[in-house]
């Protein structure tokens, strides 16, 4: 007996971005993103070329699944269609319907306003295509940029989580923000 896995490939489109499934041939955009000290200064650790290159095979291996729980894609300006960041969307197992969501983006293209216009895609998809009622997003307490994107998404700051990330030898605060399918649909008219 034959088996067939259906994949459906992800893609979606804002007046100003293409987000779209990792590639193989995504690697070496990654590296220069990833590597990149200002993308790494919230990060627990320093992210090796072998880290970088085992995400990358896992976001190819998580859209292969059927359900799938793990949404890891990449941000591009068309016309190019080099990654220039990246969005997941993950199912958290702890909740009810509910999703988290993350972003980086490469310093490049830091002020844009594609970290907000890229979530709010992923958002959109999250409530309107997986049925989600919840979607939350973590955040070291000192990345404002990270709290400004939220802000802006209408997500509202839910809690602080003491000293739960160990970042270069010292322990930070998190911040914890969620939004609710009604809620972001009232945001949406």
């Amino acid at each position: 007996m034959l088996l067939f896995r259906y994949t459906i490939r992800m893609e979606l489109i804002t007046p100003r971005l293409k987000i779209r499934e990792f590639r193989a041939d995504d690697l070496e955009a990654l590296l220069e993103m990833d590597m990149t000290p200002l993308v790494q200064q919230y990060e627990p650790g320093e992210l090796t070329e072998a880290d970088i290159r085992y995400r990358l095979e896992g976001a190819l291996e998580w859209a292969a699944e059927n359900p799938r729980k793990i949404y890891k894609l990449v941000i591009t300006v068309p016309p190019e269609d080099r990654l220039c960041g990246r969005l997941t969307l993950k199912f958290n197992p702890a909740g009810d319907d509910e999703w988290m969501i993350g972003w980086s983006l490469h310093p490049a293209h830091w002020g844009n306003g594609y970290a907000t216009e890229g979530a709010r895609a992923a958002l959109r998809y999250a409530f309107r295509q997986l049925n989600a009622h919840r979607v939350t997003a973590y955040c070291h307490a000192d990345n404002a940029a990270s709290r400004r994107v939220m802000d802006r998404l209408g997500m509202q700051c839910e809690g602080r989580l003491r000293e739960r990330i160990l970042l270069h030898g010292r322990r930070y605060d998190e911040l914890v923000y969620g939004i609710l399918a009604g809620e972001f649909q009232a945001e949406q008219r």
